[in-house]
């Protein structure tokens, strides 16, 4: 295998792609200061969505980016002060839900469960609150979508919430 050059520069990661089901890789440096908690195709082998955390004190505590997967470079589409995404999933026509929970204080990682929060978006640009059960608290939300229609949020505390439009 070839070995991956890293003297350009500082490197945040290393994404292995495939474009032929896994039977050869390619590694590609990519630069992204915090640590990638989540990665979903946004459309055919073009574009990923990446949940990228960052720890200790920071201004936004997680972010998403639109990664183009042939260039790797990076646009934020998601970042708020008052939330901590945790996790994202995109639907067949294009939409995006992202489940996140409140900020307790500075910090990304306070091992309290807080609200659940869902934000959904069908342009990656303005993003809306979805309405959540008002018991729902996590520290790690996961979604799983079988359908556009048969989406569901698991929480970390025990809930499994389906959602309801």
């Amino acid at each position: 295998p070839e070995s991956l050059n890293l003297s350009s520069g500082p490197v945040g990661g290393v994404l292995l792609v495939s474009n032929d089901s896994g039977a050869t890789w390619e590694s590609k440096p990519i630069s992204l200061t915090g640590r990638i908690s989540c990665l979903r195709m946004l459309d055919q082998k073009s574009r990923a969505l990446a949940v990228v955390e960052y720890f200790g004190k920071s201004k936004f505590p997680t972010e998403l980016f639109s990664l183009e997967l042939d260039t790797l470079q990076t646009n934020p589409v998601f970042r708020q002060t008052d939330r901590v995404a945790r996790d994202a999933v995109v639907l067949p026509d294009g939409q995006v839900l992202v489940a996140a929970v409140e900020r307790l204080g500075e910090l990304s990682e306070v091992p309290i469960p807080s609200k659940l929060k869902m934000m959904e978006s069908t342009n990656l640009e303005s993003w809306l609150p979805e309405s959540t059960d008002y018991r729902a608290v996590a520290m790690r939300p996961m979604l799983a979508a079988a359908d556009a229609h048969n989406i569901w949020v698991a929480t970390d505390t025990g809930m499994i919430l389906k959602r309801i439009q």
